[in-house]
């Protein structure tokens, strides 16, 4: 089974981005509890921290549920495809890890802002605006299985480099160590299997019954479409990203099933660019790019 990125989607992105409170003047509040808390008149006073803390985690909850304002749309559209962003998950995972290791709600606030300018929003839906609190379940989430696929393509890549040693006819590889690396290689085949398992399990090629966190959100931001290709005898998943999210989730797919491999762009080589974008072993296009678009622009001038 494999699958493929329909093109087409592109979004709005937005000059104006702004997060509203849950309460307007629970911000001083918060600043005014975690200041008095630091009292050292209060410190002794086992009572009157717990009950600021118990204010300051109040606050941060309401802080947590604040919505969007977006109030301009600036006119300019992110088309995902013509950019080549065919790393853009692996980017985020990366940014979103560095900020989830110590969280600052503003900070947050603020590369959900940046984000947004960028590439638009993340989920479109007009029943329900995602809180900051959405957000950060999701960018968590893409982080998880990011790392999760990063993890298997390190274990591919030592079983395969055990396997070529076993393919090499000389005497220093004798029969036991060869069934020994062979045994290394079985066994590094099977966790990085399970792992796949454990984002995905698809029975019979139907990732509309499959189970797991990968197949959950392919089904409620992509549209699904089956196909078959003869020539290879194979089932053809082809996804449709809904929203911005979706393309994101139909890139992480691609790396699962289709067994997408990442290096940094060619452009890393030079210290003229000291580029830190990565490029996929096949882009979603089909083609084999060494470098990403912004490198490809310069060689080209």
């Amino acid at each position: 089974m494999r699958v493929e990125i329909v093109e087409g989607f592109r979004q709005d992105r937005f000059s104006l981005v702004e997060f509203v409170p849950a309460v307007g003047s629970d911000k001083d509040l918060l600043r005014k509890a975690k200041v008095a808390r630091s009292d050292t008149r209060l410190s002794t006073s086992g009572w009157a921290v717990t009950n600021l803390l118990h204010l300051e985690n109040s606050v941060e909850d309401q802080f947590w549920k604040q919505h969007l304002y977006i109030e301009k749309i600036s006119g300019d559209l992110f088309d995902p495809w013509v950019l080549e962003c065919w790393d853009l998950h692996r980017r985020i995972s990366d940014s979103f890890s560095d900020l989830s290791e110590d969280v600052k709600i503003a900070r947050f606030s603020e590369f959900v802002v940046d984000f947004i300018r960028e590439y638009g929003e993340l989920v479109t839906s007009s029943s329900k605006k995602p809180t900051l609190k959405d957000w950060f379940t999701e960018f968590g989430e893409i982080a998880y299985v990011v790392g999760a696929l990063r993890e298997i393509e390190l274990i591919q890549n030592e079983a395969n480099t055990l396997h070529s040693m076993t393919q090499v006819e000389t005497m220093s590889v004798q029969i036991f160590a060869r069934r020994s690396i062979e045994a290394a290689v079985v066994a590094k085949d099977k966790k990085a299997e399970e792992l796949r398992q454990n984002l995905c399990k698809v029975v019979g090629d139907d990732i509309t019954e499959a189970t797991g966190l990968v197949a959950q959100k392919l089904r409620k931001y992509t549209s699904l479409d089956i196909s078959q290709n003869t020539e290879m005898s194979m089932v053809v998943w082809n996804l449709q990203p809904l929203c911005l999210a979706g393309w994101l989730w139909a890139l992480v797919a691609r790396d699962l099933f289709n067994g997408i491999t990442y290096k940094l762009c060619a452009g890393n080589e030079s210290d003229e660019t000291n580029c830190t974008r990565e490029v996929p072993s096949v882009a979603p296009n089909g083609e084999n790019v060494p470098h990403c678009l912004n490198c490809k622009d310069e060689e080209k001038v």
